[in-house]
């Protein structure tokens, strides 16, 4: 995670005064007590992050199924900051496509 954040923070640092929106596959649910959400949310803080999770309408509730075991996780996020979140992402959707399971 610190090799995710040092990256970002060299972007952020070279294209000061732009907004910032963050997506990809974080391999982490945003949950306190998740080591990698808890790493992240220091660097959410420091920039003023928000996470779009909450702005998902789909009602999907998941990004990743396992069928045998029954279990769903979050792992693909979005983050922007205060000012993109109010005036530009109205909402969020997944799109579920067994094409994505080769």
């Amino acid at each position: 995670m610190s090799n995710v954040i040092g990256y970002l923070q060299s972007v952020i640092e070279l294209y000061t005064g732009c907004s910032i929106l963050v997506t990809s596959d974080f391999n982490f649910e945003c949950q306190k007590g998740n080591v990698g959400y808890d790493i992240f949310s220091e660097f959410m803080e420091e920039h003023g992050l928000l996470c779009c999770d909450d702005l998902e309408l789909s009602a999907t509730g998941y990004i990743y199924h396992h069928d045998a075991l029954g279990r769903t996780s979050w792992l693909d996020h979005m983050f922007v900051d205060y000012f993109v979140n109010i005036f530009s992402v109205n909402w969020l959707a997944i799109f579920n496509r067994d094409s994505s399971l080769l």
